[in-house]
């Protein structure tokens, strides 16, 4: 079976003068220049990792972000005196009605972390693309919302048990709902296999004082990756618990050494690890890949979701 492997070409010596340069800069312009920054460092991952040989990109740019961020920080802003505003009209009536504001709280983020996470797949895969063609995310918003608030609130109920399922059912409508061309990812995951996987990750962890986390991520990782389908074959990871936390202790020494200087340069050692051991096996026509119309939607949730989209991607 054809197998295509996944290479990432960035130099850690690079990437470490474009981060100095893009502290200096946003410290200069008092954190303005960091959206341009992170523009920046998107492209430099995406420009350097190659699947099959050609690389990806990235399409952003530093001011559709910074207007994002600013749109996001109108959000919060009305929120918080919203809420100000009707504590203190209940607070002018019994202080008892004031102190229920405080319970507007978990419906908020039963709302805004969906709405978050949406937007931001939605944005980062619009801004994607592989051999000239962007991906696409065409989950249905409501959907996704109701999926999202069950598994949000039963993991709440459950106090963490049931967030394996959750992360599952998650994973495969994202993967079902993300689309290169006319062709859609496929993940096969269970909800029973990865909770056994993240019951012996915790309970090892545990017991070795967080030693065997390494192995955790491996099995975890190559879990997620083994079970992931698109066009005619699958995605495979190779990640060994032993490697992860050989690599992982040169990147901790790097950073000491360095006394922090050093962490880009560890982030490129482990991000480079990590992409290295995914491949692919499989053919992939690419003749047979066309592009497809993004469906129009005029939802109310589609209308939220999409105008929140570059909030979100900002960060």
């Amino acid at each position: 079976m054809n197998e295509k492997k996944i290479s990432f070409i960035g130099d850690g010596l690079n990437f470490l003068l474009l981060f100095l340069k893009v502290v200096l800069l946003s410290f200069f312009t008092f954190g303005i220049y960091y959206f341009w920054g992170k523009v920046e460092f998107k492209k430099f991952f995406y420009n350097n990792t190659k699947f099959d040989n050609e690389a990806f990109d990235y399409h952003s740019t530093g001011k559709e972000l910074f207007i994002g961020f600013l749109k996001l920080m109108g959000i919060i802003v009305g929120v918080f005196v919203i809420i100000s505003i009707l504590g203190w009209v209940l607070g002018n009536i019994s202080l008892t009605l004031a102190s229920f504001t405080g319970f507007l709280i978990l419906p908020l983020e039963i709302i805004l972390v969906p709405l978050i996470v949406f937007s931001a797949i939605r944005f980062s895969l619009s801004r994607t693309s592989y051999k000239g063609r962007r991906f696409q995310f065409i989950a249905n918003s409501q959907e996704f919302f109701i999926m999202f608030a069950k598994g949000f609130l039963l993991t709440a109920i459950t106090f963490g048990i049931y967030f394996p399922w959750f992360f599952v059912d998650l994973r495969k409508f994202i993967s079902s709902n993300t689309i290169y061309g006319n062709f859609a990812f496929d993940s096969r995951m269970d909800g029973k296999e990865y909770f056994l996987i993240c019951l012996k990750g915790f309970f090892l962890s545990a017991i070795t004082l967080g030693i065997y986390f390494a192995w955790f991520i491996a099995d975890t990782t190559n879990y997620k990756w083994n079970n992931l389908h698109f066009a005619n074959g699958k995605f495979s990871a190779s990640l060994k618990g032993g490697e992860v936390f050989i690599t992982f202790l040169k990147c901790v020494g790097i950073t000491i050494f360095t006394l922090g200087i050093g962490i880009p340069i560890s982030k490129i050692i482990f991000y480079k690890y990590l992409s290295e051991s995914i491949s692919f096996q499989g053919e992939i026509d690419y003749a047979q890949i066309q592009d497809i119309p993004l469906n129009k939607t005029s939802s109310v949730f589609d209308q939220i979701f999409d105008s929140f989209g570059d909030s979100f991607g900002a960060f």
